[in-house]
């Protein structure tokens, strides 16, 4: 009789060590919302769990908070219901049916992830912090929301719905495995910070309903070696490509974009050209910052200045500025170039800032005939530069004043035979018309004018609002800034010509 008894006993010791075993590796359970915490009693400890039914908020808070050895969770049986009750741990009395609740499996070890039936929403921070590789994201969901699955260090590859309308800020912030994103909806936005720090991002194809890429969108993506701008691009926010593996930059399709935020392609050190969109007005400072890979940048006729830092690093391109309307050359703009040897400056240039071109190491010869009136310069514009060993090449015209200028004098100055200036003509006979209402001067041309520049007849600059008509033929200046009566106007048409006129107020 005792032999029995102890036989029972190991057998039911057995049992009961397998039966905690089986639960320790692997439970499969039905619930109903709210219940999940009774029906899972002591086994808290099971690291494979799939559930079917129905669950709630309450039931996710249990779940991120007790479960904390869970790997596998299979929850494609279940629905999510609302939730109104008593507050949760985390405070909340209240879930929406039909949403993944804010923060739902934060901070689990899962490897595996399946999600719930029919959901239409993923919340903020939702999945954060996950192990998984890759994950099912239900064909239902419109909507990601902030840091849904950020820092999933194991992510390898997302695909998003042809729902998707949203995808919160910072959803897939620090994912640094995440190498592939299929975006199949038509969300009108990437948020700040969606990828930022998706180092081994590479493939992303943008769709064109893509109207704004928020601030440090992809920020540090470093894989990311080139990317599709849709073409209704109204916004690049600052330091949206900042860090990136991008080797060309061709915004030309996007007849929409305005400016791009500050740094906003800085630090792209295999950057090696850039094309602007054709009425592009401006870039923000330090866009293209420290890009030492970049030699060509193909500028609008819209741009009239560059901002401070703006291609400050850059291999360099001779022929940047050459026939564009570009007036103002910000602070350290174009400092620290290493390989351009000979630059041209524009017809359309009235000043430089501090530093504009400082440190260029290979700079030995400028090219300024086409100017009709000394820049004004910052300070310590060629900083680092032996200015005695480059040429300064300039019109017969200007020669003098560029002599008696600080900063300008210190250059070998040559006049350039070849140089052909238009000779200062009356009004009355030019081909453009000029005439003053009040202080307002009002050019008419026989075509789109590209550049106005206007000086006192001491060689002074300004820089006055203007305002052009739709086809670029008619510009109207307010002068009343100025406190002379007599102004040099020197205008530049897109045809190629230009010309000279003396005006009396």
């Amino acid at each position: 009789m005792e032999y029995a008894m102890n036989i029972s006993a190991r057998i039911i010791t057995v049992l009961l060590a397998f039966t905690i075993v089986a639960s320790a590796q692997g439970l499969t359970l039905e619930t109903e919302a709210g219940a999940l915490r009774e029906t899972i009693g002591n086994r808290t400890e099971t690291a494979e769990l799939a559930v079917k039914g129905t669950l709630n908020l309450a039931d996710f808070e249990f779940l991120a908070l007790e479960m904390k050895n869970l790997h596998t969770l299979d929850l494609s049986g279940t629905t999510v219901t609302a939730y109104k009750g008593v507050p949760t741990f985390t405070g909340r009395t209240t879930g929406k049916a039909g949403i993944l609740p804010d923060y739902a499996l934060l901070g689990l070890p899962l490897k595996s992830l399946a999600l719930p039936h029919g959901i239409t929403a993923i919340g903020n921070g939702a999945l954060a912090g996950l192990d998984i590789k890759e994950i099912i994201i239900p064909a239902t969901v419109t909507a990601i929301g902030e840091r849904a699955f950020a820092d999933c260090k194991a992510l390898e590859k997302v695909s998003l719905p042809e729902a998707t309308a949203t995808i919160g800020e910072g959803a897939f912030k620090g994912c640094a495995t995440l190498k592939s994103v299929e975006i199949n909806g038509k969300p009108d936005s990437i948020a700040p910070n969606t990828f930022a720090g998706c180092h081994s991002l590479a493939t992303i194809l943008l769709p064109q309903s893509i109207k704004k890429i928020g601030s440090s969108a992809f920020n540090g993506c470093v894989s990311l070696a080139s990317i599709n701008f849709p073409a209704g691009l109204t916004h690049i926010g600052e330091r949206a490509f900042n860090g990136t593996g991008l080797t060309e930059a061709d915004l030309s399709g996007c007849g929409s974009l305005a400016m791009t935020g500050d740094w906003a392609f800085a630090g792209c050190s295999s950057l090696s050209a850039v094309t602007l969109p054709a009425g592009m007005t401006g870039i923000g400072t330090g866009t293209f910052f420290n890009n030492s890979s970049l030699t060509g940048a193909m500028l609008p006729e819209s741009m009239t200045s560059i901002p401070d830092f703006a291609f400050t690093g850059a291999s360099g391109d001779g022929n940047l500025l050459k026939d564009t309307a570009i007036e103002t050359i910000g602070k350290y703009a174009l400092a620290d170039w290493s390989a351009v040897q000979v630059f041209t400056l524009p017809a359309s240039l009235a000043k430089l800032e501090d530093g504009a071109m400082a440190d260029w190491s290979a700079l030995d010869s400028i090219k300024a005939g086409e100017l009709i009136a000394v820049p004004v310069l910052g300070s310590d514009v060629w900083g680092n530069l032996d200015k005695s060993t480059v040429v300064l090449t300039v019109n017969e015209d200007t020669k003098n004043e560029f002599e008696s200028t600080p900063q300008w004098r210190d250059f070998k100055i040559e006049t350039n035979d070849t140089t052909t200036m238009l000779p200062a003509i009356k009004a009355d006979t030019a081909p453009i018309e000029a005439y003053f209402n009040g202080m307002a001067l009002t050019l008419h041309a026989p075509a789109a004018i590209t550049a106005i520049q206007i000086h006192d007849t001491s060689g002074r600059s300004y820089l006055l609002p203007v305002s052009r008509n739709n086809d670029g033929t008619t510009a109207c200046i307010d002068t009343s800034a100025m406190d002379t009566p007599v102004m040099i106007v020197r205008v530049v048409l897109e045809n190629g010509s230009a010309a000279s006129l003396k005006l009396y107020r």
